[in-house]
């Protein structure tokens, strides 16, 4: 198995997608346990596997950030306000 480095520090599997039929189970268990699982098509990343609940952690920081920059007005990380940002003005 190959693992890539993600931001953050963490890993994420690379499996085929072939993988994903034949051993699904391994996947899932994988998945449920927090990580993350690339599946690569002919030698290349095709898509990402993760559990509902990370899925969800994820909506929320990008929720969270999206109302840091409506509440605050700029972003310290990008310097640009809310409306720069979502109405080009």
């Amino acid at each position: 198995m190959v693992f890539i480095e993600v931001v953050g520090g963490g890993v994420v599997e690379n499996r085929t997608i072939s993988d994903l039929q034949n051993d699904f189970t391994e996947i899932e268990s994988v998945v449920q346990d927090g990580e993350l699982v690339c599946l690569t098509k002919d030698g290349f990343p095709s898509m990402i596997v993760m559990s509902v609940e990370r899925y969800k952690e994820l909506l929320g920081e990008r929720q969270g950030t999206i109302e840091a920059v409506k509440t605050e007005g700029k972003s310290s990380v990008l310097g640009h306000s809310h409306d720069e940002i979502f109405f080009r003005t």
